[in-house]
């Protein structure tokens, strides 16, 4: 799982400097990742009760969750 964050986050890195029609989409992602990076961490290194560990897993994979479609939505579509 760690080795799976720094993949994701050296990916992310690449991404840096999108097109100005893709800044929006970019900047959620960043905010995805948060949600993502939050979520491995809360796994790496649990803490707290099993009710407030359960409370926090529920909300952060609906957080991921509404983040990923918030995303397609405002994703640019290309014309192929």
């Amino acid at each position: 799982l760690e080795s799976s964050l720094i993949n994701v986050s050296n990916k992310l890195k690449e991404l840096n400097d999108p097109p100005d029609e893709y800044e929006k989409v970019y900047e959620e992602i960043v905010e995805l990742y948060k949600l993502y990076n939050e979520y491995a961490q809360m796994v790496i290194n649990p803490s707290g009760s099993l009710g407030t560990f359960n409370d926090s897993r529920t909300q952060l994979s609906s957080g991921i969750v509404n983040k990923v479609e918030e995303i397609e939505i405002i994703m640019p579509n290309k014309e192929e």
